[in-house]
């Protein structure tokens, strides 16, 4: 390196914490001109990724310039004055197993790419020029505004996002909080230009906004609930995250939970409860439709121990936290929690009252409601009413009492306190190796020889002729398939929350089973997911009043089981088109104004060469 070249590095950082088992080596610098850089080196891999974030978003635009940034994030993509043609960044990827793309956020846009390692100088010098000297062409500009009209009329009617804004358009007067971001056709040489980023010290959110009810009509007919508390901007707490212990606690699944008592009322299906940071120096808490202390520490730490990202997450992720967050935590800062602030936690529980809060309810049942409103970008119908002072003081009340149907979660026993390695094969395998034979059962063995982390996976796969016999059979098995997967969810959940998965799930062959994480609690694990899926489940099922047609699949699969005939093991079969057929199916949908034409070639029984050629021509 040059004199000058090491002149540009202000700081180099080395004590990055990472891993037990990361043997990627890391190394953080700070440029003279501002920029930080996050480096990592690893050898093994086949993928070289890197990623850019802007402290510029959305809220950012002129009001009477909405999607401002959304364009400039299609635009630099369109040529530059050192690689003109439009398409040349884009090219050079995909011509060495590449891609790339960007984002907007609300004070923030990423820009990120991946490439195979060999051509990453190639790629990050047409990548820098984005930032160096973007031609912002008349023509590209008249199509990326059409492209970025196209993006919103594909967003129209999703209930989601049409909320969202609803959700923007409340806020207070002027706040650049209420700024619709996407946009519409209406609408080493990079200088450290110091500009100062916007932060906002308050909430979008004050007293007149807040003990408020709002009432949503979506397009589908689909109803729920959400209820958000202004928070403060709590990414700088990351040491702490002292509302994690909240969200813990409040969407536990676990019996004694708030989601065990609604469901057991019929109620919800589902409850989630999480923070939504729009930019920087707000957060809401959003509830929608701890164990101990230590508890919770041990699970952020379980996570971090054996996590490995891929190259292009891990860059995108590196590159959004480098805007806040020290060098040595990057890695580490949303999974070790390293202090423990109860005062910080209470004073956060102090902010979820009846007067803090804003209510959205959505439902079909509220179209046409005297006095509504139309949200102006999306134009969906919504009407704002004050919660009337009975139900606040029943809100109030209910804050003074506890409820018998809650308790906090027991001690989570599938935590893995164990992570030592199993002894190694003498011989390694290329492929999973027959144990077991005979006419119950085939078992399958592999030991892993290239990850080497203590965790393991199993998977049972039961052939059931049955349930694949005719479209009723299949339709009414994945009724039963639904009504086991949510009496297992709260026995499942404490395994979750230990990175220790079980999925229960329909296949070509009958029903599938698989099990994975930490290896340590695995066999009780599996063993317990078995029992229940055994025949005692057989009673808590007639339980549940279901219908005697599944109740009878029910029956035959666990009652009259005995091995299969080789007939009937069902093969996987394919639809194969006689030569010069062709067929074309058109549908007319009135959901989007944009359409799209999807077209399938046979090409025949698969093989690595025709895949390749497929791939080349993709």
């Amino acid at each position: 390196m040059t004199e000058a070249k090491k002149n540009i590095v202000l700081k180099s950082h080395e004590n990055i914490v990472k891993g037990a088992q990361d043997v990627r080596e890391y190394r953080g610098l700070e440029l003279t001109n501002g920029l930080r850089i996050l480096l990592v080196s690893d050898p093994t891999t086949d993928q070289s990724a890197v990623a850019l974030d802007v402290k510029v978003g959305s809220f950012m635009d002129p009001w009477e310039i909405p999607g401002l940034a959304h364009l400039c994030d299609h635009m630099l993509f369109m040529g530059t004055a050192k690689y003109p043609s439009e398409n040349e960044y884009c090219k050079f990827l995909a011509s060495h197993a590449g891609e790339s793309n960007a984002y907007t956020g609300t004070d923030y846009a990423n820009y990120h790419f991946d490439v195979q390692p060999e051509q990453l100088p190639g790629a990050i010098d047409r990548f820098v020029q984005f930032f160096l000297s973007p031609l912002f062409t008349e023509s590209a500009t008249e199509r990326e505004v059409c492209a970025v009209d196209s993006e919103h009329k594909n967003i129209l009617n999703n209930d989601s996002r049409r909320v969202k804004q609803v959700y923007r358009y409340r806020s207070k007067p002027g706040y650049d909080f209420g700024k619709f971001g996407t946009g519409t056709y209406e609408f080493d040489a990079i200088e450290n230009k110091k500009v100062t980023r916007k932060v906002w010290n308050d909430p979008p959110y004050g007293p007149e906004q807040l003990g408020k009810k709002v009432e949503a009509v979506p397009i589908k007919d689909s109803k729920w609930l959400s209820i958000s508390f202004p928070f403060p901007d709590l990414d700088s707490e990351y040491k702490s995250q002292p509302g994690y212990y909240i969200s813990h606690l409040i969407q536990h699944e676990a019996p004694g939970s708030l989601l065990s008592e609604l469901k057991r009322r019929g109620w919800v299906s589902e409850l989630e409860s999480g923070f939504h940071t729009p930019a920087s120096i707000m957060s809401m808490r959003l509830l929608s439709s701890c164990s101990t202390t230590s508890e919770c520490l041990k699970l952020k730490d379980r996570k971090n121990g054996f996590t490995k990202r891929a190259p292009m997450s891990l860059a995108i992720n590196a590159a959004s936290k480098l805007r806040y967050i020290p060098f040595e935590d990057i890695l580490s800062s949303s999974y070790l929690l390293t202090k423990y602030d109860p005062e910080r936690i209470k004073e956060l529980l102090d902010k979820l009252t009846p007067a803090n809060m804003y209510v959205r309810v959505v439902a079909r049942k509220f179209k046409g409601q005297e006095g509504s409103t139309i949200e102006p970008i999306f134009g969906t119908e919504f009407i704002e009413k004050d919660i009337d002072e009975v139900t606040m003081q029943n809100y109030e009340n209910a804050l003074k009492t506890s409820h018998p149907a809650f308790r906090l979660p027991k001690k989570n026993g599938y935590i893995a306190t164990n992570f030592d390695q199993k002894p190694r094969e003498p011989i390694k395998s290329g492929h999973p190796r027959l144990i077991v034979d005979d006419s119950w059962s085939r078992v399958w063995f592999k030991q892993d020889d290239e990850y080497n982390m203590p965790k393991q996976e199993i998977r049972f796969v039961v052939t059931c002729p049955v349930v694949y016999q005719d479209p009723r059979s299949s339709l009414l098995f994945k009724l039963w398939l639904s009504c086991l997967g949510d009496i297992l969810c709260e026995e499942t959940y404490y395994t979750d929350l230990a990175n220790l998965n079980g999925y229960v799930e329909y296949s070509l062959y009958g029903v599938e089973m698989k099990v994975n994480g930490y290896n340590e609690k695995q066999y009780q694990f599996t063993k317990d997911l078995t029992k229940r899926m055994s025949i005692s489940f057989m009673g808590t099922l007639l339980k549940r009043k279901l219908s005697k047609e599944l109740l009878e699949i029910l029956k035959d699969a666990f009652l009259n089981s005995r091995p299969l005939y080789r007939n009937e093991h069902c093969k996987r079969r394919e639809v194969q088109l006689n030569k010069g057929d062709e067929y074309i199916y058109r549908h007319l949908q009135k959901t989007h104004d944009v359409g799209c034409v999807d077209v399938s070639f046979q090409i025949g029984v698969q093989n690595t060469n025709d895949n390749a050629m497929i791939c080349l021509i993709d």
